[in-house]
């Protein structure tokens, strides 16, 4: 690990920490938590609530990158989630 300024003296030499790694710029995505969808469909589908309706109906999906807690919906996903 390497230090723009002065390296902190909290930190001792072999000690673990826990950090937040950005591999990529941010963009604006639709986001799905991680879970109780993903444990029983595999990420194949979601139910979505129709707003005219209230009713919810299932659709097929496809799935992008994941962090620990969410999955990105990719463009064919929310293509089918809102059409």
């Amino acid at each position: 690990m390497f230090f723009v300024a002065d390296f902190p003296a909290t930190i001792k030499r072999g000690q673990t920490l826990s950090v937040k790694l950005e591999l990529s710029a941010r963009e604006e995505a639709t986001l799905l938590a991680r879970g109780g969808f993903y444990q029983i469909s595999g990420g194949n589908w979601v139910y979505v609530i129709d707003p005219a309706t209230g009713r919810a109906i299932k659709r097929d999906i496809r799935l992008g990158r994941q962090n620990p807690n969410f999955t990105k919906c990719s463009k064919a996903c929310r293509r089918a989630m809102w059409s």
